[in-house]
């Protein structure tokens, strides 16, 4: 049994080809079909359904099951959603291999519930109060942790006990960070003050949040609230800014397009039309294909108009035109991610693969993916600071200037003290760690020392015992000699 799932055909063996046995070879082959025999009240039947949605879920199935599986029913194909957004000439659709459609408006989520031809109006809207509560809860595992710290670096007058961390430089580091964090002005923000949005410090060091004080804020600049918050950047020129890492800094860096992206491309069947052999043409993205069969009668803009179709079909993101007499087939998306293959005869493949944009930040040059351009990590102001670039412009073409907002800056210092590798709480947790391990290896050796050292002196001492006894045998025998000698002058006098 051959069935076919994303252009992909898979071969199964099904036993003696019983309805059993047929359904129990498609469930064991996990390829996002689900089988059963179901009765329609005049016998059973094989029922397939597609277990996952979108276009890329469909699949066929050959025609020569045994007649004693009662025929095939396939009650589920896969397909995509779409929705229709606007009305008029303006008005476009999206499509989406779900019903939730995240690709329209940044941030927002809608999910198709029904299918109707009526408008629905969609309204959105900021929850004041959960982000109100969200900033709550930061501030609260702020003062879990300073109140950590405090109590592992004082010293109890009463028990005069000191905490197990008092004096570190490393604790003391982290704590003048998370307090900078926030209490630090926000340029990038229209309140510039944490304390206007309702965070401030208080003469203990821990940090208090009034919940009105934010929300006021927040009615009254929703946008300036948000900035205190997150990562932001004035740009110049032609770049936009994405994102940065927590090891960005606040500065501002220089950016130049030193080679600019290109979409993969390539063209073929340029030996006339209508072509002297036709055939099957396929392009190929991954396991995802589409193939369209050239007639003899076609035109190139026949061929054109039938190949973008089977890809449209396929969702794979290639265009097609007719260029130089033959056909061309370009990617969608710039760079090497939009790379694809394409059999001009059905079998032969050759890769199309585009180029990346090459450039420099602030001096040194970027990673990139397409369009965009990302300092690396090891650059020490601005790693992880990722722009995108206009496709069009060479050289130098504009600035970033980088700010992080208040929960930002406690993400930076957070990662400053505590990466794997370079975090100065990690260092100084390692170098006593080391210290410790020092001492273990001393009292180690001094323990090997003192035991040779006191099998000496065990030997040491036994010896002088034997001899001690020796001599007090010696002792014994003389004094025995002695008394019998005078015994015996005596004796004879």
């Amino acid at each position: 049994l051959t069935i076919t799932v994303g252009g992909t055909a898979h071969v199964l063996s099904v036993g003696g080809g019983s309805l059993a046995e047929v359904t129990t070879a498609i469930n064991d082959a996990n390829l996002g079909i689900r089988a059963a025999a179901v009765t329609t009240g005049s016998g059973f039947r094989l029922q397939l359904n597609a277990t996952t949605t979108g276009d890329t879920s469909v699949f066929t199935i050959d025609s020569g099951l045994d007649p004693a599986v009662g025929g095939t029913v396939i009650t589920n194909q896969g397909g995509n959603a779409s929705i229709t957004l606007g009305t008029g000439p303006g008005a476009y659709s999206v499509t989406s291999s779900t019903n939730s459609f995240s690709n329209i408006i940044p941030g927002v989520t809608i999910v198709a519930r029904a299918k109707t031809a009526a408008l629905v109006q969609v309204d959105i809207s900021a929850d004041a109060n959960s982000i109100a509560d969200k900033v709550s809860k930061l501030v609260d595992a702020v003062n879990a942790a300073m109140s950590d710290i405090k109590e592992k670096t004082a010293y109890d007058t009463k028990t005069k006990t000191a905490g197990a961390l008092l004096g570190d430089a490393a604790v003391r580091q982290l704590s003048q960070a998370v307090t900078s964090a926030l209490a630090n002005a926000v340029g990038q923000s229209s309140y510039k003050s944490p304390g206007l949005v309702g965070v401030s410090l208080d003469r203990t060091g821990l940090a208090t949040f009034d919940n009105q004080k934010f929300l006021d804020a927040f009615a009254k600049d929703p946008a300036g609230v948000q900035r205190m918050f997150v990562q932001g950047a004035a740009t110049t020129g032609s770049v936009k800014f994405i994102g940065a890492s927590d090891a960005t800094q606040t500065g501002t860096a220089a950016v130049e397009v030193t080679s600019l992206a290109t979409k993969a491309t390539v063209s073929g069947l340029a030996s006339g039309w209508p072509l002297a052999v036709p055939g099957p043409v396929t392009v190929r993205i991954g396991q995802r294909t589409a193939t369209y069969n050239v007639m003899p009668t076609d035109t190139a803009a026949n061929a054109v108009v039938g190949l973008q179709a089977a890809i449209d079909a396929a969702g794979l993101a290639v265009d097609v035109t007719e260029t130089g007499g033959g056909l061309q087939a370009s990617a969608r998306n710039v760079g090497t991610g939009g790379g694809f293959d394409v059999a001009w005869d059905g079998t032969n493949f050759a890769a199309a693969i585009g180029t990346d944009v090459a450039g420099t930040i602030d001096g040194t040059a970027a990673t990139a993916v397409g369009q965009v351009l990302t300092a690396p990590s090891t650059q020490q102001l601005f790693g992880g600071l990722s722009v995108q670039t206009d496709g069009l412009t060479l050289g130098p073409v504009g600035t970033v200037s980088y700010e992080p907002g208040l929960a930002q800056r406690l993400a930076q210092a957070i990662a400053k003290a505590t990466d794997s590798t370079n975090g100065y709480l990690t260092v100084a947790e390692n170098n006593r760690q080391t210290r410790m391990d020092n001492l273990d290896t001393a009292i180690a050796a001094f323990d090997i020392r003192l035991t040779a050292r006191e099998a000496s002196l065990r030997k040491q001492y036994t010896a002088m015992e034997v001899t001690l006894g020796n001599l007090k045998n010696q002792s014994t025998y003389l004094t025995s000699q002695f008394s019998g000698s005078a015994a015996s002058s005596k004796s004879s006098s």
